[in-house]
């Protein structure tokens, strides 16, 4: 099936979720991203030997030298342990799940994952902030009457699910998919407690598991997703020049399901949008647009790749 492979992975200056590289949708510890990223500010380590071994894991990572860096993490491990510290373990386990990941080793990486996500259980964690007030009314501003205490083990459970899903999306069959669904909803209702509906975060998150979805084929599951955050996208500031291309992934997912009309109208709304844009994207919008006019006439046009 023909897709005009223009998916867009958001990126922002800082560094982000993901980067350009053999495996595409994988690429940054969300450990080192949680206070950047998110906004929250995770258990602090300084003056801890066990920050310093991230670090180094970080760094053995980023030049290729995945051995060494599951290495570190072991020890990282073995200490975190002996102190019984319950978030810096499973903190590990996330940076031992990505790094096994990013080495092409899935069956490691799966198995950490499921136990990073084993341990981040959110039903038991939620329970220690759910308080009876009077007739079992639950506390409805958690997160800002218990801070980072709530948000830090709940925002890194929702990052590792959202990891995995796209992992299954990515390199494993459609047998898969309506397990990698049933993450990501819980993924969104995450997002809806921590940052509210309307979010860059939320957006974010939207767009990028929209565009996996698109380069795998799964438009159906894409548009469901993209068409979350279509609207609300408008309402958030910090979105402003990611729009025209939410909207041209969006225009992607409904032709393939059949829609042509409305991916049309998307494309076309995509161009408008970028005109308050650099040249590059007003460009790539009126690519964009052309080929799907082409597409819909029945015409083939050669695929082609931009990344956002």
């Amino acid at each position: 099936m023909h897709v005009r492979a223009e998916c867009f992975l958001h990126f922002r200056a800082r560094r982000r979720w993901w980067y350009a590289s053999s495996a595409p949708l994988l690429g940054l510890s969300w450990f080192v991203t949680l206070k950047d990223v998110l906004g929250i500010k995770p258990v602090k380590l300084d003056k801890d030997p066990l920050k310093e071994k991230v670090k180094q894991s970080w760094l053995h990572r980023k030049y290729g030298r995945y051995t060494e860096a599951v290495q570190v993490l072991e020890i990282a491990l073995e200490e975190a342990e002996e102190r019984k510290e319950s978030l810096p373990i499973t903190r590990i386990y996330d940076e031992l799940a990505n790094t096994y990941y990013e080495m092409g080793s899935h069956d490691e990486a799966i198995k950490y994952f499921q136990i990073v996500v084993n341990r981040l259980a959110v039903d038991e964690h939620m329970k220690s902030f759910s308080v009876a007030h009077g007739a079992l009314v639950e506390d409805r501003h958690v997160v800002d009457t218990h801070g980072g205490v709530y948000t830090d083990p709940l925002a890194l459970f929702g990052m590792s699910l959202e990891r995995y899903a796209h992992f299954l999306v990515t390199y494993r069959d459609e047998t898969r998919l309506r397990e990698a669904e049933e993450y990501m909803d819980e993924v969104m209702k995450i997002c809806y407690q921590i940052y509210g509906a309307s979010s860059y975060h939320t957006i974010n998150v939207l767009n990028n598991f929209g565009a996996a979805l698109i380069l795998k084929n799964r438009f159906e599951l894409a548009v469901k997703y993209l068409s979350i955050g279509i609207e609300r996208i408008l309402f958030v500031n910090e979105c402003a020049n990611m729009i025209s291309g939410y909207y041209c992934n969006y225009a992607e997912a409904l032709f393939h399901v059949g829609r042509k009309e409305e991916a049309l109208e998307w494309a076309r709304k995509a161009v408008l949008v970028s005109k308050s844009e650099e040249p590059r994207v007003q460009r790539y919008a009126e690519r964009f647009l052309r080929d799907l006019e082409r597409d819909a006439k029945g015409k083939r046009t050669r695929s082609w790749w931009l990344l956002w």
